[in-house]
C-alpha cells in the first residue's frame, strides 16, 4: 500500500478528487500516492467506494466507476463524491484513450493528453451529441471549461517543459523502485506501430504480429524514449471506436483532437476538471491491451507532476457555503438553502460571457441563462448566443446543464433578454450592425429554440427587455425597447405565445441608457 495507513483527514479536508473508469487506471494513481489514509465511514446514499491519500501535499479522494464505463456511470459517480467531499477544489479524470495522430501532432502510444480549450471548445468536446442534416452531423451543445486556475498551472508546466524533460518517466521510476510487484506498468516489449488508415486488422487475432508492416506509416524515431505531453481537444462519446476511418469522420470539423475516450462528457457538466489521457492504442481495428497499463500509468504520473504546480495552502479545506438566513445574498425562502455548486469559475467555458451581462428567467422548474459569447482570440467579435438552464436536485442543490447555441442564426452585439410564459420560453435581442429586434422561443423539455424572426416593427440601437405580466387572467411576455439612433424614444409591445401586438410609443419617455434590462 501507498506508504503507511494514516489516519483520514475530515471530509472537508480533501480538495483533490480524481476519477478513473477502469481499476488498473485507479490502481495506477494509488501506487503514485505519498502516503495512503484510512478510510472515513460511507455516507447515505453514496454508492462510490474511495480511496483516500497524500499527493505532493494535497489531500486526495480517488474514486473508480463499479464495473461501468461511459459518461452515465461517471456523473453518478462524480455526483456522489461532489456531495461526500465538499471542499474539492481540483479534479481530475485520469486513464487511457485512443490516440488521433496526424501530420501536426505526432502521438505516440504511451504519449498523455492534457485536455485544454481549443476554439470553441473547453478542452473536451462530446462528438456524438447533436442531429444529422443534409450536410453533415450537426454537433449541438458545449462542455465546460476547467476552472481558469486550473489551466493556469497547465500552462505553467507546460513552459517548464520547453526547456527541460516532463517528469512522467521519473516518476514512473519512483513508483516501480517503491512497488517492484507492479511490473504490468513498465513499458511494454511490444512495438508502437501506425498502420495505415485503409488498412483493417486481420479479424480473429490479438495481436498485430501477423499484420501487414509495409502497410505503416513511416515516422521518425524521437531523440527520446520518454512520453510526450500534448494539450488540446479531447473527444469524448459514448462509442468504443476501433476504426480509424469512423475515428476520422467522428472528429471531422472539429479541429485538433487528439485522443477518444468515453467518460469526460458525463462529468464534464457538474465535475469541471482537467482530463488526463495516456495513448493505449490509435482507436483503430488494431487497438489492443498491450499498452493500457503503461498508458494508464504515464496519466497517473502525469496528475503528479501537475500537482506540483498547484499550492496545497491555496486550496482552503472549507466546504461551499449554503446560504442560510445569515447570508447578505438570495435571501428568500426559494433558495436560502442552496448549495450553489456553481462558482464564477464554473460559468466561464471558452465559450463563455462576454463584457455584456446575461440574462436569467424561471422556466418551470429550472432557472435559464442566455449570454453573447466573449471576444475570443486575435480580437474576433463571437457574437452567437448561448444558454443553459439550472436544474434544483433534491432540496439542497442547483446544478448548471450543458451549454448549447440557441440558434445558429441567433447572433448580437448586445445583451438580450429572456422571460418565461406558462408553456414557453421566449428570448429577445439586437442584431448585429443592424437596428431589427429578433425573438425565439423555447418549450419545455426541448433544447430546441425556434428559428429566430423579427419582432414585427420593432427596431433598436440597444438591446430590449422582457417581463412577463399577467392583466385579466391573460399573461403575456411585454417587451420594452428604445428607438433607434437618433430616436431617444421607448417602445412596447406584447407576445401572447402566437403573435405579436404593434408597438406603441410610450409618452412623455424618452431614454439614452444603453439598454433598457
Amino acid at each position: 500500500m501507498p506508504s503507511e495507513h494514516n489516519d483520514p483527514k475530515a471530509y472537508v479536508k480533501y480538495t483533490v478528487a480524481v476519477i478513473c473508469a477502469i481499476d488498473f487506471e485507479m490502481s495506477a494513481v494509488r501506487y503514485m500516492l505519498d502516503e495512503e489514509h484510512r478510510n472515513l465511514p460511507t455516507q447515505p446514499g453514496d454508492s462510490n467506494m474511495y480511496t483516500l491519500g497524500n499527493l505532493k501535499g494535497h489531500n486526495i479522494v480517488l474514486a473508480c466507476l463499479s464495473g461501468n464505463q461511459g459518461k452515465g456511470a461517471a456523473a453518478t459517480v462524480a455526483t456522489n463524491m461532489s456531495r461526500t467531499f465538499p471542499s474539492i477544489q481540483w479534479r481530475f479524470l485520469v486513464g487511457i484513450g485512443g490516440g488521433v495522430p496526424s501530420e501536426k501532432n505526432d502521438i505516440r502510444l504511451g504519449d498523455v493528453v492534457v485536455s485544454m480549450p481549443e476554439g470553441q471548445y473547453g478542452g473536451v468536446v462530446q462528438y456524438d451529441l447533436g442531429k444529422e442534416t443534409d450536410t453533415g452531423f450537426l454537433l449541438k451543445g458545449f462542455l465546460w471549461s476547467s476552472p481558469p486556475l486550473l489551466r493556469s498551472a497547465v500552462l505553467r508546466m507546460r513552459s517548464d517543459h520547453l526547456v527541460r524533460d516532463n517528469r512522467i518517466q521519473e516518476n514512473l521510476s519512483t513508483m516501480l523502485e517503491k512497488w517492484p510487484q507492479l511490473t504490468i506498468y513498465k513499458q511494454p516489449s511490444e512495438s508502437d506501430v501506425l498502420f495505415r488508415e485503409d488498412y483493417q486488422h486481420i479479424p480473429g487475432l490479438s495481436s498485430c504480429i501477423n499484420c501487414d508492416r509495409s502497410q505503416t506509416i513511416d515516422r521518425s524515431p524521437r531523440q527520446s524514449q520518454h512520453p510526450v505531453i500534448h494539450y488540446g481537444l479531447i473527444a469524448s462519446g459514448d462509442r468504443v471506436l476501433k476504426s480509424s476511418m469512423k475515428r476520422s469522420e467522428a472528429i471531422r470539423g472539429l479541429g485538433d483532437v487528439l485522443c477518444f475516450e468515453m467518460e469526460a462528457a458525463g462529468i464534464a457538466t457538474d465535475f469541471p476538471c482537467i482530463v488526463i489521457r495516456g495513448i493505449s492504442d490509435y482507436a483503430d481495428s488494431h487497438k489492443n491491451d498491450s499498452w493500457h497499463h503503461y498508458a494508464a500509468a504515464a496519466a497517473a504520473a502525469c496528475v503528479k507532476e501537475l500537482l506540483s504546480y498547484l499550492d496545497p495552502e491555496k486550496t482552503p479545506p472549507s466546504p461551499l457555503p449554503s446560504l442560510d438566513s445569515d447570508s447578505d445574498s438570495l435571501m428568500d425562502k426559494g433558495t436560502k438553502n442552496i448549495t450553489w455548486r456553481a462558482g464564477p469559475e464554473r460559468l466561464l467555458p471558452n465559450q463563455g460571457f462576454s463584457e455584456a451581462a446575461p440574462a436569467l428567467a424561471k422556466f418551470g422548474a429550472d432557472l435559464v441563462a442566455v449570454w453573447r459569447g466573449r471576444t475570443e482570440i486575435l480580437n474576433l467579435e463571437n457574437n452567437r448566443l448561448y444558454w443553459s438552464r439550472f436544474r434544483r436536485e433534491g432540496d439542497s442543490t442547483l446544478r448548471p446543464g450543458e451549454i448549447n447555441l440557441v440558434h445558429e442564426n441567433a447572433h448580437s452585439q448586445e445583451r438580450p433578454a429572456v422571460a418565461a410564459l406558462a408553456d414557453k420560453l421566449v428570448a429577445s435581442w439586437k442584431g448585429v450592425n443592424h437596428d431589427t429586434l429578433y425573438f425565439s422561443t423555447l418549450h419545455p423539455g426541448s433544447l430546441d429554440w425556434s428559428n429566430p424572426r423579427p419582432i414585427p416593427g420593432a427596431g433598436s440601437s440597444t438591446g430590449p427587455a422582457l417581463a412577463p405580466w399577467e392583466m385579466n387572467g391573460l399573461t403575456r411576455v411585454y417587451a420594452l425597447w428604445k428607438g433607434i439612433d437618433g430616436d431617444e424614444n421607448a417602445y412596447l409591445a406584447w407576445y401572447d405565445g402566437e403573435r405579436w401586438g404593434d408597438p406603441i410609443r410610450l409618452p412623455f419617455v424618452e431614454t439614452d441608457a444603453n439598454d433598457l434590462a
